[in-house]
């Protein structure tokens, strides 16, 4: 699946708080929201780096010129809503982000490298006594190939 299919499908029912191009940034944070969730929940040091997370890549849009200073404010929001909606329904999304993601990497220059880091970052923010989040990092690596 490609990511305007995905697009596609995640919005089939919903309205699109993102534009195609801005939603390829919330696929990029994706692996670094089941490295959160790996135990089972999302503790306070892991959502404040999920949302500053969002809030430095709605700033990088607004980097690149696609967004204007107005906007910056209503797509941190769109991510942060969106990865709410990503926590509530990860079950029925991973494998379908994970496996677009698999196809766009090679496409984006260095997105491995930012997937990676976020993921580390996550990881971090409140490691679990079993190790949970490495065991889940070390999967998504291997499903994506990095």
């Amino acid at each position: 699946m490609n990511v305007p299919q995905l697009y596609e499908a995640y919005y089939e029912n919903r309205t699109p708080n993102l534009r195609p191009d801005e939603f390829q940034y919330l696929l990029a944070i994706t692996p670094a929201l089941l490295i959160a969730k790996a135990d089972g929940e999302i503790q306070e040091a892991e959502q404040q780096f999920l949302d500053r997370a969002a809030s430095d890549l709605a700033e990088g849009l607004a980097d690149e010129g696609t967004e204007t200073s107005t906007d910056l404010t209503d797509v941190k929001n769109a991510f942060q809503n969106e990865l709410s909606h990503l926590v509530h329904h990860l079950e029925h999304w991973e494998q379908p982000f994970l496996n677009c993601l698999k196809e766009f990497l090679p496409l984006a220059v260095g997105m491995d490298g930012l997937i990676k880091d976020m993921m580390n970052e996550t990881a971090q923010a409140h490691p679990s006594p079993e190790h949970l989040e490495q065991k889940k990092m070390a999967e998504i690596c291997q499903i994506l190939g990095i």
